[in-house]
């Protein structure tokens, strides 16, 4: 096991993905190669890369997304509030992409409350 807990055969498994622009596509196709999800691959290159998890979808993917989630957080709305809103306004945010999941998005608030001062 590597420093960033993952085994050879999981880097093998990224080594095409890693300093090239990465699509869905892309992930979705190594996926299809490897045997995994492709959500399964962005955790994998999230830890290579030293990021969370939660980093990897809505701050690299969406970051216009990601801004609006915080303004909303940090505002007092509540997770479940927030992913209504977000729905309701993907379309303007970001066209084209499937609007993250809840599940997605409750990661991603609850990795901004660990670095709340």
């Amino acid at each position: 096991m590597s420093k960033t807990g993952l085994t050879l055969a999981k880097i093998s498994a990224i080594t095409p993905l890693l300093n090239v622009p990465r699509t869905e596509e892309m992930l979705a196709a190594r996926a299809a190669e490897v045997g995994v999800s492709s959500r399964t691959l962005h955790r994998w290159i999230a830890a290579y890369e030293g990021a969370a998890p939660s980093d990897t979808k809505l701050r690299s993917d969406f970051p216009a997304a990601a801004l609006f989630v915080v303004a909303r957080h940090y505002a007092g709305d509540s997770t479940r509030e927030i992913h209504a809103l977000l729905s309701s306004e993907w379309a303007a945010l970001d066209t084209g992409k499937p609007c993250p999941s809840y599940t997605t998005l409750l990661t991603f608030v609850r990795s901004l409350k660990q670095v709340d001062p």
